[in-house]
């Protein structure tokens, strides 16, 4: 997750604080463009970042979970989730790598298919979710 922060940082690190959306949508487009290159990549043994999407004031991380995470952690799939939602919310709210989001007030979403690809969970947050 950390070098998909620095790709946004590296991103916008010329802009100014004062971007309009079309300068911000382009920005969206790159870094997940950029991402997308080196993708899939192994976040930890049960989650692999898929794929991203970037543009029209949004953003969208998409990755494919290992359903043996909820018993290798004697955890149900609920508190998985519940747990998954308050670290996103967390990182998101406090991490100064997610400051052009919230500056900007991107949509971002996480989302999470098993290995066969059926939906799991996605947790969606914006500047508004951090006050």
């Amino acid at each position: 997750m950390k070098k998909i922060l620095l790709l946004l940082i590296i991103f916008t690190s010329s802009l100014s604080f004062s971007q309009t959306k079309s300068q911000i949508n382009e920005v969206l487009k790159n870094v997940s463009d950029k991402i997308n290159q080196t993708l899939p990549m192994t976040i930890d043994e049960y989650t692999t970042l898929m794929t991203t999407y970037g543009g029209f004031g949004r953003v969208i991380y998409s990755y494919k979970v290992d359903a043996s995470i909820f018993s290798d952690f004697n955890m149900s799939v609920n508190e998985w989730k519940k747990s998954q939602t308050q670290q996103i919310k967390n990182s998101f709210c406090t991490d100064p790598d997610f400051e052009f989001y919230r500056m900007y007030d991107v949509d971002v979403s996480w989302n999470y298919r098993d290995l066969e690809g059926n939906f799991v969970h996605s947790v969606k947050l914006n500047s508004s979710d951090c006050n």
